[in-house]
């Protein structure tokens, strides 16, 4: 299994963090790794508070709930609605929204 092999850095001249910008919400994530796209589905790398987290969504699994991912690429910040463990996958199923 292959996994990101290298830590995303932001700086900013205004000292605010991602979770500075969310209100401290551990399912804010910053886009670090994507899309990686394959046979029926796209991937992507996030990383949060809670670590490295990858997210997986099969091409016929494709909702309104989770549409932003359409234009998700690195560097983009995103809220998942539902909370996720360091290093564990997700897949998003039509029912997991996604906020960008």
């Amino acid at each position: 299994r292959q996994r990101l092999t290298y830590a995303y850095l932001t700086l900013r001249t205004d000292g605010r963090r991602l979770w500075d910008v969310f209100d401290g919400s551990p399912r804010a994530h910053r886009v670090v790794g994507g899309p990686v796209r394959s046979k029926g589905k796209t991937e992507w790398d996030l990383c949060s508070a809670e670590g490295l987290v990858r997210i997986r969504r099969l091409d016929r699994e494709r909702s309104d709930a989770s549409a932003v991912l359409d234009t998700a690429e690195r560097g983009a910040l995103l809220t998942l609605d539902r909370d996720v463990e360091d290093g564990r996958d997700l897949r998003i199923r039509p029912d997991v929204g996604v906020q960008g």
